[in-house]
């Protein structure tokens, strides 16, 4: 599905990235009280996930207790909003995998699915909007504001602790992708589920820094962030099957037999893709490989000249 929540903003150095990350994540935790988009709850993730990167490099720059407490709420809310956006990926895969709606109509064991999923769905973001009532959110909002000055007052100045997030971007950034790198390789020689999961979550990891230094005016990471988002379009498209297969395996022990049928239709089919998937990132990992060496980011005057 779509990534609505890419970001856009024209503020340089990370400190404004970061303000503009969460005015961001903070607008779309607003619309979750009464907007159950499909896309609103994948931004709302996102969100969470790009404003966590960059705090993180803000690190002992802000305050030892208030800055772990608020990244651990980030995960929180992920951890909430988890089961509801994998009950609408999940029904969204199974659709593709039988060949649309009026097919999946047709299949008692993916009818059943199906509406097991939205019961599951519906469950899930109701407790999640219990959690996230508007005075708990602005109680947070409040305390991330005085992180950020905190961070800066400890620091001397903005332009003092933009050069020292400058550098520690940089360092970062590079950690992230020699990590990933190596990640990718041991995936693509061994092709393994497990491998290449966290070659995903590798993946995600220094897409999301180099996003943030990109924005920031760091690093001209266009290129590298283009090869990396097709990357985990694909690894994507391979959690999205495992974690339909693992579904409908517990869905198979609990349902009625009679609410059966056709099941082992549909876990050829995600047989098939798992391994169609599999095949083509160990295929393509060579290529693709030189590719992301030819379009490494590069450092670009930013904010922060003299860093």
């Amino acid at each position: 599905m779509g990534d609505r929540s890419a970001t856009t903003q024209t503020e340089s150095g990370v400190i404004g990235c970061t303000e503009a990350r969460a005015a961001q994540f903070f607008d779309l935790l607003d619309r979750l009280e009464n907007d159950d988009d499909v896309e609103l709850i994948h931004d709302v993730r996102v969100a969470s996930r790009r404003l966590g990167e960059a705090l993180g490099v803000l690190g002992s720059d802000a305050t030892a207790e208030g800055l772990p407490r608020f990244r651990a709420w980030l995960r929180e809310i992920r951890g909430l909003l988890a089961p509801v956006r994998d009950a609408d990926v999940n029904r969204q895969v199974l659709v593709d995998l039988v060949g649309g709606e009026e097919k999946l109509a047709s299949i008692p064991a993916g009818v059943g699915f199906a509406e097991m999923l939205g019961r599951r769905r519906r469950y899930h973001l109701i407790d999640a909007r219990f959690q996230l009532q508007a005075d708990v959110v602005a109680e947070r909002r409040e305390e991330l504001a005085r992180i950020l000055a905190e961070a800066v007052n400890r620091a001397g100045s903005a332009a003092t602790l933009e050069t020292a997030l400058d550098r520690r971007l940089r360092r970062r950034v590079g950690r992230r992708r020699r990590a990933f790198r190596q990640s990718a390789r041991r995936a693509a020689r061994s092709g393994r589920p497990r491998r290449l999961h966290a070659t995903r979550i590798a993946g995600k990891k220094i897409r999301y820094a180099l996003e943030l230094a990109h924005d920031a005016q760091v690093l001209n990471a266009k290129g590298e962030v283009k090869w990396l988002r097709r990357i985990q379009d694909a690894l994507g498209d391979l959690n999205d099957a495992t974690v339909l297969d693992r579904r409908m395996k517990v869905f198979a022990e609990q349902a009625d037999p009679e609410r059966l049928a056709g099941m082992g239709k549909i876990a050829s089919r995600i047989k098939r893709r798992q391994r169609r998937l599999i095949k083509r990132f160990v295929g393509d990992w060579p290529g693709v490989r030189r590719r992301l060496r030819r379009a490494k980011a590069r450092r670009t005057p930013g904010p922060n000249p003299s860093a």
